[in-house]
């Protein structure tokens, strides 16, 4: 781990690391005493081992967020209230190799992470981020900007909570859809109703009508709605 964790964030965006990731697969096979040809992704989730695609995001996201204050944002070019004005700046880059450098990666994969996720402290930010990769082993970098972490199942949701000693029921909640990795897709937002009968209809203006959706599918879900 140590050898791999060396200048990791200065070689972790060429285009060769997934040579170092087959070296790892062949010797995690061996340790759990694996076929030649065994799927990887589920050892590496049961010995709770990082690979070194994982390894590039956990470290350039830690140090990009313990430094996030020196960092310019949208939102630094103008005063709107948008979507994404606390995004960090990405600068236009031309070439692929500059694309692949550590200052303009940290920057999208800092962009990928929920707002929410941004301000926590560095020791929460650190030990959720690590949880996340554990479980979703990274065979590419490109597989992290296709993660998305706020699926949510309607039946997985609290359909009531008490604050101050008021009780708040669920009604429905806010989700983002039709975004893609893509640095300029930024989706649109859907609605989600629950209904009396505790079933539950997507609305979303690009259809023209509502849609059934089952408690038990994951969908995204961004803005909760309860009421009293």
């Amino acid at each position: 781990m140590s050898i791999v964790l060396y200048g990791l964030t200065l070689w972790g965006g060429a285009t060769d690391v997934s040579r170092v990731l087959l070296i790892q697969k062949r010797a995690l096979r061996i340790l759990c005493g694996a076929e030649r040809l065994a799927h990887c992704r589920p050892l590496f989730v049961r010995e709770r081992i990082l690979t070194v695609f994982s390894l590039y995001v956990l470290q350039t996201l830690c140090r990009t967020h313990a430094n996030v204050g020196e960092l310019v944002t949208r939102q630094n070019f103008h005063s709107h209230e948008t979507r994404g004005r606390q995004r960090l700046d990405e600068p236009y880059q031309r070439l692929s190799r500059t694309r692949s450098s550590y200052g303009h990666l940290s920057v999208r994969l800092f962009n990928k992470l929920p707002v929410m996720a941004r301000n926590l402290p560095a020791g929460k930010f650190r030990r959720v981020l690590g949880d996340l990769l554990l479980n979703n082993p990274l065979y590419s970098l490109r597989e992290f900007f296709m993660l998305d972490s706020s699926l949510k199942k309607p039946c997985d949701l609290p359909l009531v909570i008490t604050l101050n000693e008021v009780t708040y029921t669920l009604r429905g909640f806010l989700g983002v859809c039709g975004k893609t990795s893509s640095i300029t897709s930024i989706g649109h937002y859907v609605a989600y109703v629950r209904r009396g009968n505790d079933t539950w209809e997507l609305y979303d203006d690009t259809k023209d009508s509502k849609i059934c959706v089952s408690p038990s599918k994951s969908v995204p879900c961004q803005v909760l709605v309860y009421t009293v």
